[in-house]
C-alpha cells in the first residue's frame, strides 16, 4: 500500500483527484504513468467492441487518478491509514496465493 501512496505523491498527490474534478481538460498522462508503473493492467476483452475497449482504456487513467488522489488527501489529512487503506480495497482478503484456476 506504501507503494501505491509513494506513486500518488510523485505524481501529484490529491491533485490528481483534484483534476479529474475540476472543469478543464484533463490531462490523463499521471493516470497511464501510475497504471505502468503498477505493472500495467488488462482492460480489453477479445468479445468487446472496438468502442467499448477504448472507452474503456480512456478512461482507465481518470479513474485511477481520481482513486489514489483521493486515498492520498484522505492519508494527508490524518483520516486513513495504510491499514485502513488496505481494509477499505478489501486486499486482506485475497489470499496469498490463489494457485492455479480451475477450468
Amino acid at each position: 500500500m506504501d507503494a501505491l501512496l509513494d506513486l500518488a505523491g510523485r505524481h501529484g498527490g490529491e491533485q490528481l483527484a483534484a483534476s479529474v474534478m475540476g472543469q478543464g481538460q484533463v490531462n490523463s498522462l499521471a493516470g497511464d504513468i501510475i497504471i505502468a508503473q503498477m505493472g500495467g493492467i488488462t482492460l480489453t476483452r477479445e468479445d468487446s467492441p472496438d468502442e467499448d475497449a477504448a472507452l474503456r482504456l480512456s478512461m482507465a487513467p481518470l479513474l485511477v487518478m481520481l482513486m489514489v488522489g483521493y486515498l492520498w488527501a484522505r492519508v494527508a489529512a490524518g483520516g486513513l491509514t495504510p491499514a485502513d487503506i488496505q481494509e477499505l480495497l478489501a486486499f486482506r482478503d485475497l489470499p496469498a496465493d490463489p494457485g492455479p484456476e480451475s477450468v
